[in-house]
């Protein structure tokens, strides 16, 4: 070729390959990217906290990460690409997992939303774990629902305090009602004596009154106990309301006086 057409030619060549070059280096380092941030959600989602179950139309398991494994005592490896139907729950090493899975077999249910809106979250009981475990839709971009994703949550220990925290204030409830309930025979005692002194007697009145308050108070907490485990009953009565806001101001009396503060009925 003449030289000036080489020229061109070469010209020509150079600026394909460095369109060629451009657009290959951009979808490359996109490519390497989106490459990125999938590692990086895949890693986030395998280290959380809770567990993360993510399963198909066809219940097959995509996603099993660390917590899952932990809390259902399997290797991903067994589950993540096996589908998982209602008749797995005769498995035992199986079982926990796919009572989250269709919670109508799990032994104890109690729902914490409303029914049909998703999120759902539940809570499932049973005889060694108390778990909390979140639904929610995959949809695609045509917002078709693709597959769900469950949050497990393990509430054992959790529950477990719980427990010992009502046991606990049953157990000192009970401890202080013994003891307060003969102080308050004592102070009746004196109350009603004609021998004792005026400001002696007013004393005996006050030391009943505050010995009864007290013993309100350890029903009180009594009362608390039952209502967390279900078992507590309301008594419905008429009350004179006069005297319950009298007795009300009364008992605030001294410490209104302590501040300065006059209380009116």
């Amino acid at each position: 070729l003449p030289i000036i057409w080489m020229w061109v030619n070469l010209a020509a060549f150079l600026i394909s390959a460095i369109v060629v070059f451009g657009g290959g280096f951009k979808l490359a380092n996109t490519s390497l990217i989106e490459k990125a941030t999938a590692n990086r959600l895949e890693s986030i989602i395998a280290n959380l906290a809770d567990g993360v179950v993510v399963y198909d139309n066809n219940f097959k398991i995509i996603i099993f990460n660390n917590a899952a494994e932990e809390i259902f005592d399997i290797k991903k490896e067994e589950v993540v690409g096996a589908n998982f139907g209602p008749e797995r729950a005769g498995d035992h090493k199986y079982r926990l997992l796919t009572q989250v899975m269709f919670p109508s077999l799990a032994p104890a249910v109690s729902r914490l939303s409303e029914a049909g809106i998703y999120p759902k979250v539940i809570d499932i009981s049973f005889p060694e774990n108390d778990l909390r475990v979140s639904t929610d839709k995959l949809v695609n971009e045509h917002n078709q629902v693709v597959g769900f994703i469950k949050l497990v949550q393990d509430r054992t220990r959790e529950v477990q305090l719980l427990r010992s925290k009502t046991e606990f204030i049953t157990i000192a409830a009970h401890q202080l009602r013994t003891p307060l309930t003969a102080v308050n025979w004592i102070f009746e005692g004196f109350s009603t004596n004609k021998e004792l002194l005026p400001e002696d007697k007013e004393l005996a009145n006050n030391g009943l009154a505050a010995t009864r308050k007290l013993l309100k108070i350890v029903n009180d907490l009594l009362d608390v106990s039952k209502i967390e485990e279900g078992k507590f009953g309301y008594s419905f009565e008429q009350t004179d309301l006069i005297k319950f806001m009298t007795d009300v101001l009364t008992n605030a009396q001294a410490i209104a006086k302590e501040y300065g503060i006059k209380l009116y009925l």
